[in-house]
């Protein structure tokens, strides 16, 4: 076990068994720094070039369900201490093996903790989470009091997919959001959004042939950062002229472009030496200024809009009677998915290498996820949206063989985490469908019968008993490379509007061949199919 080395900064993490922490990475993992806060725009023609689907997508109504990642930066646990995970083949996320008590210790869990009581469980989601767990507890502190007399918790489910990750690497390809664009997370001003100044938006790349950089999130850090949203890259010109949030920004904007569609011919042919790209770059050119005459920057600041602000301090906490939102940050990447201004969006929470002798700091964290998710779902509730939460981690941790347990206050009688463990890392899946009971409407999850003949279950592979995920039950559970082909899998199958299974899977499978070309789905693509929406 790494020795926790003291700093002055409780968000600090440090261990004698690291080495000195030297790059922006180092630096995030450990809670060392926050995230950058340069706005990256998109280039003239980039931005252009998607005004024109941005526009088709908001008038043929056909922008799929908003998408967030939420990245636990440096391998938390996500398996065991907060969502129940079972030992059996046959994914039951109720099956704990031989009952030996010891058998969770290192996914976090002390004796009288083990799953197998019932007071240690918690349905309220659909997905069981563990009663201890501070991811359980951040989403309850938004959202256990009913919101207009409706328990929000009935319109949510998930789905635990047990896959093993690089321990605490920037090298795992987990990023889903330009998968989710490409799947049909279409945003009606920006393709992308994220919390960092990354080609993924967070700290975990996305995988390498999903990557389109002409659609490279925006980084949104503020509310004020999404003015920045109709600027034009300052290559072109001077960056006052072309910042749209400054005074009489959106007619200079327009008075711009009007300019550039103006060139005549015999000039224009030499930049773009053929017809075909004269008459892409107009039609480009006026999809944009249609976008700038729909959208403004004051109207892209949601503090500008009594509404919406009402709304955001409703769901993340604020002073009604000034301009103050909580967790600003995360409150700007929700408010433009939810609002659909944005496909997707990414959230990162640094600080998540947390195996330092201890489990408080570990149960700090996974409420402060916990509690951004619940907010994020509240939102969008509130606006009447679905939404679709990826969470992921670049690691896992695991927890003390020998069961010694954190006893003060925060660490509520856990198991302390003591070293990286990524063959005891997941990935979680959480949907919210507006105006869906699960007591009165079914689950979330579909119903039919496997290839195997076993159910579909809440839960996609297994761990083994007493140690990590068991690497050959699916064909994703040991190919950090391919998880993304499950999260899509069930996003389209989200996003479905069958009420069939058996349909439901089939367009799940025909839009995943449509929408990705380029990638072999494995032989059990069907079995990973585990959500619907109907």
């Amino acid at each position: 076990m790494g020795k926790l080395v003291k700093h002055d900064n409780p968000n600090v993490l440090l261990y004698d068994d690291h080495k000195i922490p030297t790059t922006r990475r180092d630096f995030l993992t450990q809670g060392i720094i926050g995230l950058s806060t340069a706005i990256t725009t998109p280039l003239f023609v980039s931005s252009k070039v998607y005004a024109n689907s941005a526009a088709a997508c908001s008038e043929n109504n056909i922008c799929g369900v908003p998408y967030l990642c939420v990245e636990g930066a440096g391998g938390m646990n996500i398996a065991g201490g907060n969502v129940a995970v079972g030992f059996s083949s046959d994914e039951n996320p109720h099956d704990f093996g031989s009952l030996n008590l010891t058998d969770y210790h290192t996914l976090g869990l002390s004796k009288a903790q083990h799953p197998s009581v019932s007071s240690m469980n918690d349905d309220n989601y659909g997905i069981r989470f563990h009663s201890t767990s501070g991811i359980l507890e951040g989403m309850n502190s938004v959202l256990s009091e009913p919101v207009d007399g409706v328990d929000l918790r009935q319109s949510v489910d998930g789905v635990l997919i047990c896959a093993r990750t690089a321990d605490d690497s920037a090298n795992n390809p987990l990023n889903t959001m330009y998968a989710a664009e490409r799947a049909g997370a279409k945003g009606k001003l920006v393709p992308l959004i994220g919390d960092t100044n990354t080609d993924s938006g967070s700290r975990s790349p996305s995988p390498q042939k999903l990557v389109n950089l002409s659609k490279r999130p925006s980084n949104i850090r503020n509310f004020r950062d999404g003015e920045g949203l109709l600027s034009i890259n300052d290559k072109l010109m001077n960056e006052d002229f072309l910042n749209a949030s400054a005074n009489g920004g959106g007619d200079r904007m327009k008075k711009f472009l009007k300019r550039i569609a103006g060139i005549s011919e015999s000039n224009f042919r030499g930049i773009a030496s053929d017809e075909a790209a004269k008459e892409h770059l107009m039609k480009a050119s006026n999809g944009v200024e249609a976008i700038f005459n729909k959208f403004s920057p004051s109207k892209l600041n949601p503090i500008n809009d009594a509404t919406v602000k009402a709304q955001l301090q409703s769901a993340f906490g604020g002073d009604p009677m000034t301009d103050n939102v909580n967790d600003e940050r995360v409150a700007s990447i929700a408010n433009l998915v939810t609002s659909r201004i944005a496909g997707a969006g990414s959230i990162q929470v640094g600080g998540c290498d947390y195996h330092s002798g201890d489990a408080s700091r570990g149960m700090g964290k996974d409420r402060e996820i916990g509690r951004y998710i619940g907010k994020c779902i509240k939102l969008a509730a509130l606006r009447g949206e679905p939404l679709f939460i990826h969470l992921y981690t670049d690691g896992g941790v695991a927890g003390d063989r020998n069961g010694v347990l954190d006893e003060t206050a925060d660490g509520k009688g856990r198991v302390i985490w003591t070293s990286d463990s990524g063959t005891r890392s997941s990935t979680l899946i959480l949907v919210f469908k507006p105006g869906h009971n699960r007591s009165t409407d079914g689950d979330l999850i579909l119903g039919s019968k496997k290839s195997d003949g076993k159910d579909r279950t809440r839960q996609i592979g297994h761990f083994r008993k007493g140690g990590g995920v068991e690497l050959t039950a699916t064909s994703i559970a040991n190919n950090v490379s391919k998880i993304w082909v499950g999260i899509m899998l069930n996003y389209l199958a989200f996003s479905s509007g069958k009420t069939d299974d058996d349909a439901v899977i089939a367009e799940a499978i025909q839009n995943f061949k449509d929408r990705f070309p380029f990638e072999d789905l494995p032989d059990d693509a069907e079995d990973l199919i585990r959500l619907k929406a109907a």
